[in-house]
């Protein structure tokens, strides 16, 4: 915890009038920059003790969207932290405590006992679509929407921002092939099918990432908003999006369904249209599917670039959702989107996520230890690694060195010596028995990688031959040679 942190929220609890003696603790960090703490407040007079939300984040424009939205949402009687106290640039600010729960814990407990009807969680997702039109058309009334952050509106901009963050975080850094000409002209095309194909009835204030961990869930189950300093004016459907497609929820397709009917009736009881839900799925699908690349650009900055295994995990799923949109795009002349939503899940940190999957996927890699070992993407951690330094190397020899461990010359070679195939050899007696056990356990995933000096000759071979002996005994295979830049899925 920093020092400074607590002496700022000290200060600014002390200038709201909070009372007694203040505990500061800090609470779990979250995939922003802003840093939260939960505050305490104790009178000793067998006063039940009371409870606030402080956060300090570095952007005081972000800070102050949230402070300004917060105030409108309670003006407005839209539920949401109650701001007590925020400095004057906003950097700091100490909001109401809203408790534990949120959205998505009580769907982990729908997922957990396999039962979704009848949960809490569906109670509390009825109760959310009922609430969101409130939200989007009366909530920040009030609020000059130039203090919105980044951007006042989901435009043009703010639409191409999200996408090629999909393409540079995510589509670059797990090494997609792509035609990125086509790539940027169905991008222009998605845009404006949002900004200038989206009816202006169904544009107004939208939360930005209304998904399930945003929702907050009290006693009665009721739900309130949070982390909304990203709002701005845009496409309603964006908001239904993101709480009913939440991928990392996983709710049924026959309750998203349910609960879209739910959503257009508050629709048309808030604004007084008559909205059908065919209609509406017809200003559903395109942010549908900017969501969905959006997810997945955050998770590749997050799971890819720097390597947070959590957000690795949900990359087969989001692959997935977005797999049922392929046709759609392709009607929609983007192609080349098509194309590159059809090749996700060939893709090396999606591949082995193992999510979402009912077999297990063994990767094989071949890597060269002077770029380090092999990241494991799947969040499992462990696997085996062979050291295949020690055999005779066939770059040292010219005619060899060009070549790799898949061409005849340089097996012939290693085979010929010896050392390498039995090397081979004994790593497959060691693999074979975890991998029947992961087998029979219901593991997906298990990671099998074979180093050696430049990645090209020996660690190739081995990796091919364990492969080979994988595959003979009907086991799935991600192949992957990465100093060559080859990833084969059989």
């Amino acid at each position: 915890m920093r020092e400074k942190d607590t002496e700022r929220l000290l200060r600014l609890a002390a200038d709201a009038g909070i009372q007694g003696r203040i505990a500061v603790a800090p609470l779990a960090a979250a995939a922003s920059s802003r840093r939260y703490y939960r505050l305490t407040a104790t009178t000793g007079d067998n006063t039940p003790a009371s409870t606030y939300i402080g956060a300090i984040g570095e952007s005081e424009a972000e800070n102050r969207a949230f402070v300004m939205i917060a105030r409108s949402f309670e003006n407005n009687g839209v539920a949401a932290p109650r701001v007590v106290a925020a400095e004057p640039d906003c950097g700091a600010y100490i909001v109401t405590d809203l408790g534990d729960t949120t959205l998505m814990d009580l769907i982990d407990e729908a997922k957990r006992s396999g039962d979704w009807e009848g949960s809490k969680a569906l109670a509390a997702l009825v109760k959310c679509v009922e609430a969101l039109p409130r939200l989007q058309y009366r909530g920040a009334a009030g609020t000059d929407p130039a203090y919105f952050y980044p951007r006042p509106a989901m435009d043009r901009r703010a639409v191409m921002w999200d996408l090629n963050h999909f393409k540079y975080c995510f589509l670059k850094a797990a090494g997609a092939e792509m035609d990125e000409e086509g790539l940027e002209n169905d991008f222009e095309t998605l845009a404006s099918m949002i900004e200038s194909g989206t009816d202006d009835r169904f544009k107004a204030f939208i939360h930005r990432d209304c998904q399930s961990r945003n929702v907050m869930i009290d006693r009665e189950g009721n739900p309130a908003w949070i982390d909304f300093q990203g709002g701005r004016i845009g496409p309603v459907a964006y908001d239904v999006v993101s709480l009913v497609w939440h991928v990392r929820a996983g709710i049924p397709d026959a309750i998203r369904h349910r609960l879209l009917e739910v959503y257009v009736e508050a629709l048309s009881d808030e604004t007084g249209m008559v909205v059908g839900v065919d209609r509406f799925m017809e200003q559903l699908r395109p942010v549908l599917v900017l969501r969905l690349l959006q997810v997945l650009g955050a998770y590749g900055l997050r799971g890819i670039t720097e390597g947070k295994a959590a957000f690795i995990t949900p990359m087969a799923s989001v692959a997935r959702e977005l797999g049922k949109l392929k046709g759609w795009m392709l009607q929609s002349g983007m192609p080349a989107l098509a194309s590159v939503v059809g090749s996700l899940g060939e893709l090396r940190p999606v591949a082995q996520s193992g999510e979402s999957r009912d077999e297990l996927i063994v990767t094989v890699m071949s890597f060269s230890y002077k770029r380090g070992l092999p990241r494991d993407y799947s969040g499992n951690g462990g696997g085996f690694v062979f050291d295949c330094r020690y055999p005779n190397n066939p770059g040292r020899y010219a005619e060899y060195r060009s070549l790799t461990g898949r061409d005849e010359a340089v097996i012939d070679f290693l085979e010929r010596d010896g050392e390498m195939p039995r090397l081979a050899r004994q790593a497959v007696e060691m693999v074979i028995p975890a991998v029947e056990r992961y087998a029979a356990r219901g593991f997906t995933h298990l990671q099998v990688a074979f180093g050696c000096t430049g990645g090209r000759h020996r660690s190739v071979y081995g990796a091919e031959f364990m492969a080979g002996e994988l595959r003979k005994r009907g086991v799935k295979v991600l192949l992957i040679h990465r100093e060559q830049g080859i990833t084969e899925l059989a």
